[in-house]
Formats: C-alpha cells, structure tokens, sequence
C-alpha cells in the first residue's frame, strides 16, 4: 500500500467517523424512546460489556461502542436512517484504527457512560 492510499484512507475514515457519530446523536434521540424493557435491559448489558472493554483498551470496545448505537438507529423505526447508519456503520468498523494508542479512551469510556444514562431515563 502506498503512503497516499494509507493518507486518503485516514481522511476517508475521519469523514464517515463524523458522520456517524451526527447519525448516532439522532439514534439516541430517536430510538430510546421506542425501546421496550427487554431491549432497553439487553442494551444496556451490551453497554456494560462495553465499558469493561474500553477500560481494558480492547480495540474492540470501540466497534462494539459503534454496534449498541446501531441497535438505537434501528429501534428509531425509520427504515431510511436505518438504510443509511448500518452500511456507514460497518464502513467505520472496517476502516477503524488498529493501534491502541490511535484512541481518546477516556472519551469513548465519557461516551459510553452518557450513553448507559440516557437509556436508563
């Protein structure tokens, strides 16, 4: 691979990040009021797990991170935003860092407890 296939990939990944992270905003919005308790309690489970990762630097906390937030997109019940959140979603997994020391952990492990509030509310 080439030094500028390696840059334009960071800028790709930097871009679809931002946009996810826009769509995961309104997941929140738009999903946690349409989970029922059962849901609501596996995602939250889904959450700790989580947490117990990004705390442990497991470079897979951020993709499941990512995947609890897809489960808020797709309990929005709009098929379209579900349409266009899924396959950005598995882009940014597939183009995410694999280096521990690419992470804020602190950030994600703030995200994640924001996250886990929200649901419980």
């Amino acid at each position: 691979m080439q030094l500028h296939e390696v840059f334009r990939d960071d800028i790709v990944y930097a871009e679809a990040a931002q946009f996810l992270a826009g769509l995961h905003t309104l997941a929140r919005e738009w999903g946690s009021g349409n989970l029922d308790a059962a849901t609501r309690k596996t995602l939250l489970g889904s959450i700790a797990s989580v947490k117990k990762q990004l705390k442990a630097r497991d470079l897979h906390g951020p993709g499941a991170l990512l995947d609890v937030q897809g489960e808020l997109a797709k309990a929005s019940g709009n098929a379209l935003f579900v349409g266009i959140e899924e396959p950005l979603r598995i882009r940014v997994n597939f183009l995410r860092p694999r280096e521990v020391d690419s992470y804020d952990w602190d950030a994600l492990q703030n995200e994640t407890e924001e996250l886990a509030e929200a649901l419980k509310n």
